[in-house]
């Protein structure tokens, strides 16, 4: 409702009283709408709307959070303000405990209907949510499509622009011609990959609102059903109508082979006619849900494409048909079947394909309660991950081989150049907010921290009492908003955890892996006695035990030890000699009284043809000067060295 236009108050006089109250203390910080009191306080917008309408009376703690927004650091006004607040609201439950009382048998009907409200409510909401979830994966469905058909058309442009360079005059007007209409369905495909990708962004969108909808529904549904005389009855949650859809049964689209320009046309028109339609069902869900906020698009020019060969392309097919099967109607697997087609038709006649997301084998699902992390060294956080659900931000990338073990990032890239990350990180930790926004989906609660500098941070507190780290990081400019990436990364990891725990690692550690090795024994008491106060206490495991910490009792000293990947560890600090094997180490990295040492364990090559160095990082921090402190770390470290080989040895 637009500032200044009357609000209509709907409850009784003291009620009335109270929701006025509230509009005078949002007012003093630009909340005058039930939007903008929900974003800023717990509770959906619907929520808010009776609060402010005087038909429900706000709880008393979320009153106090108001008048403590309202009054700021103004110490003498909130103690005011609370005391009237505690007035007011005492009022108004009185009242409408009398109302309830006066209403008898009435009042009971009156519960009975509004709960059958609410459970249609919730009915009309699954609906929405299938509709927008099928949107977006049939967009990224077609994202996938119209990749494989841009690199054909790229390949066309390639060899007509070779063959019109190398041919006799006679025969240049003709392939020119040729080029110019290739250069034009390249265009206009890329015209509809982006348009696909703004649709995938408002389907995401649009969930998330539905989302936020449906638990504010099923709170007041609980609300009513423990006031209610007897229960209500609700609508038949198999009936017709929940089972509608508003997108019509889908045709199946398949690609011809090389050459065939009138299969390519007509899988474009489909394409396009298709797109409208989605469009208009997308807006429609869109203003329901009045999430109007515009989504973020790769820049021009950058459609968020990546050179993979052609193997990728039949492992991320075979994966997307097991994803469609299981979440779309039977309608839609018409065009699962035909990527697979596509697969089948062109891997052989091109030599590499443009696609997007992980080639490093898939994540197995997992058995177990939702919402869980499940066994700690089984868990993969690239699971959590999704690039092409991240591509509207720009070119992405998944890598599984960057920082600590249980770590998965998505590069960003734009104009060539990867600007930003979606980081996923596990963590044995148990969650603590206070003071951030929380929301609670199926099993998990999700916090929202503010942005800082060049991090913007998300933490989901999983069932099992342990934490996922969701981080949105800028490395470069021009970057996407680095809050709405973690978002976007953080929706589709809560969608997974609502359906089960963290998905599995599909593969085993090498065997000379350090993921296989438990960090807290490698180092003894013995080994620790040069770190005053650390060596007689045991050490404190981290997340599967890839990292362990030892500490004193004031916690003025400590050694931290834990395993790592890198390209390179060259720029990490000076080499030196460790065990016959060179190692970096760099003083005051982590502080004043703090050495940090590196040292290299393997190398390998990932899927991508990156180098990477896994290696065990080493910390001390504790009262002492830093070349003592620094020698002390060398030490540590070699004897560390020394128990990794043996238990290499001993597998």
């Amino acid at each position: 409702m637009p500032a200044g236009r009357p609000r209509r108050l709907v409850g009784g006089p003291k009620a009335n009283e109270l929701a006025e109250f509230l509009l005078e203390l949002g007012s003093r910080g630009d909340l005058t709408t039930a939007r903008s009191f929900a974003h800023r306080f717990p509770g959906g917008r619907n929520v808010w709307a009776q609060y402010l309408n005087g038909s429900t009376v706000i709880p008393s703690y979320t009153l106090s959070q108001v008048v403590e927004y309202a009054c700021g650091t103004d110490a003498r006004k909130r103690e005011q303000d609370l005391a009237r607040a505690k007035v007011l609201h005492r009022q108004a439950t009185a009242e409408a405990r009398a109302s309830r009382a006066r209403g008898g048998a009435g009042e009971s009907q009156g519960v009975d209907r509004e709960l059958t409200a609410v459970h249609q409510l919730l009915a009309d909401t699954r609906v929405k949510l299938d509709e927008a979830h099928e949107a977006g994966q049939r967009a990224r469905a077609v994202i996938a499509l119209l990749m494989a058909m841009c690199a054909r058309a790229e390949t066309s442009v390639r060899d007509l622009t070779e063959q019109r360079d190398a041919g006799r005059a006679l025969h240049r007007a003709q392939t020119e011609q040729r080029l110019d209409e290739a250069r034009l369905r390249l265009e206009r495909t890329e015209r509809e990959l982006e348009r696909t990708h703004r649709h995938l962004g408002i389907a995401q969108r649009v969930q998330k609102a539905l989302l936020k909808e449906a638990e504010e529904a099923r709170r007041e549904s609980e609300r009513l059903r423990r006031g209610a005389a007897r229960s209500a009855r609700r609508p038949d949650e198999n009936s017709d109508s929940t089972l509608e859809r508003a997108f019509p049964a889908r045709r199946e689209i398949v690609l011809g082979r090389d050459g065939d320009l009138a299969s390519y046309d007509r899988v474009l028109e489909l394409i396009a006619g298709e797109a409208e339609e989605r469009e208009q069902a997308l807006n429609s869900l869109d203003e329901a849900t009045d999430a109007l906020e515009p989504p973020v698009l790769p820049p021009t020019g950058d459609t968020g494409r990546g050179r993979a060969p052609v193997s990728v392309l039949r492992r991320h097919v075979r994966r997307l048909l097991g994803y469609l099967r299981g979440v779309l109607s039977p309608r839609t697997i018409a065009l699962a079947l035909a990527l697979a087609v596509l697969a089948a038709l062109v891997a052989p006649l091109l030599s590499d394909l443009v696609f997007q997301g992980r080639d490093d084998g898939e994540s197995p699902a997992a058995t177990g309660e939702p919402g869980t992390i499940g066994d700690a060294r089984r868990a993969d956080p690239c699971g959590l991950l999704d690039s092409a659900s991240l591509s509207r931000f720009g070119r992405t990338r998944l890598t599984a081989d960057y920082g600590e073990i249980n770590r998965c990032d998505v590069l960003v890239g734009r104009n060539g150049i990867d600007v930003a990350e979606a980081q996923v990180y596990l963590d044995a930790e148990p969650a603590a907010f206070e003071g951030v926004p929380v929301r609670t989906v199926g099993n998990v609660e999700v916090a929202s921290f503010p942005r800082e500098e060049d991090a913007c941070v998300r933490v989901i507190a999983t069932a099992d009492r342990q934490q996922i780290q969701i981080i949105g990081k800028q490395w470069d400019t021009p970057a996407p908003n680095l809050c709405e990436l973690a978002d976007a990364a953080t929706d589709y990891a809560v969608g997974v955890l609502a359906d089960g725990p963290v998905p599995r690692r599909s593969t085993e550690p090498a065997a000379n892996s350090l993921a296989l090795i438990d960090a807290c024994t490698l180092l003894d008491a013995a080994a620790l006695r040069h770190v005053p106060g650390v060596g007689a206490r045991d050490g404190r495991p981290g997340f599967a035990s890839w990292n362990c910490e030892w500490s004193d009792a004031d916690g003025d000293s400590d050694v931290v030890v834990e395993y790592s990947r890198d390209n390179s560890l060259k720029d990490d600090g000076e080499p030196e000699d460790i065990a016959g094997t060179r190692g970096f180490v760099s003083p005051q990295e982590a502080g004043d009284d703090s050495c940090v040492v590196r040292f290299p364990h393997r190398t390998y090559t990932n899927p991508h043809g990156d180098s990477i160095v896994e290696h065990l990082q080493l910390t001390v921090h504790a009262p002492q000067s830093p070349s003592r402190l620094c020698a002390t770390a060398q030490a540590l470290t070699a004897t560390a060295a020394k128990n990794i080989a043996r238990h290499i040895a001993e597998k």
